[in-house]
């Protein structure tokens, strides 16, 4: 659960320190924003993370459709 921006900004610093200069391995994002009950389940600031640090070094992005 990526709860907030910190946690995003966390891994990616985690990925930048364990792979340095080399390709890093494939990221597959799936951005649990709403439960089914309709709880919201990322703090605001984690939202633009997605959206602007998570998403661009994804490979694969598999957001849910919100009715």
């Amino acid at each position: 659960m990526l709860h907030s921006a910190e946690i995003i900004d966390q891994i990616l610093a985690t990925l930048d320190e364990l792979y340095p200069g080399a390709q890093q391995p494939a990221l597959i994002v799936d951005p649990v924003m709403v439960s089914t009950s309709g709880h919201k389940l990322l703090a605001d600031g984690a939202i633009d993370a997605v959206r602007s640090r998570l998403a661009p070094r994804a490979l694969l992005l598999t957001p849910n459709l919100c009715a």
